[in-house]
């Protein structure tokens, strides 16, 4: 619930509340950050990435006949699946607990791998956009 509130914070701040496209994005990138111990995306490939995934939704004929109900499960499934393993990975790095760190970093790449369908080490994040590479 806390998680959820920081993004829609963060959301509303980006002029972005309640958009689908801003949740997995989000989720995809804090996935990355922690499946990769750390590393953040910047701003400008979160932005680059935020608006490739905005045009794939909005030229999902899938997507625009779901029902709003299926759109805002969407979008609170994919700020979960962002919250937890994030919160659940700083924590456990606050605590020194190396064992769910790694777990957390397990999980997340899982989130990545089935978001993206490319294993997680494929996926690359450089100032400018993401890469799934080779």
């Amino acid at each position: 619930e806390e998680g959820m509130a920081l993004f829609e914070a963060a959301a509303r701040d980006a002029g972005r509340p309640n958009n689908a496209a801003m949740a997995i994005t989000y989720m995809i990138a804090a996935n990355y950050a922690v499946y990769t111990g750390g590393l953040e995306v910047s701003d400008e490939a979160f932005e680059t990435l935020w608006g490739a995934v905005h045009q794939m939704l909005a030229e999902s004929l899938e997507f625009r006949r779901s029902s709003d109900r299926s759109r805002q499960s969407l979008y609170e499934t994919a700020v979960m699946m962002a919250t937890l393993p994030l919160m659940g990975y700083l924590q456990a790095v606050e605590a020194g607990d190396a064992g769910s760190a790694a777990m957390y970093q397990e999980f997340a790449g899982r989130v990545l791998s089935s978001s993206l369908g490319v294993a997680p080490d494929k996926v690359l994040f450089t100032a400018t956009g993401v890469s799934l590479g080779d």
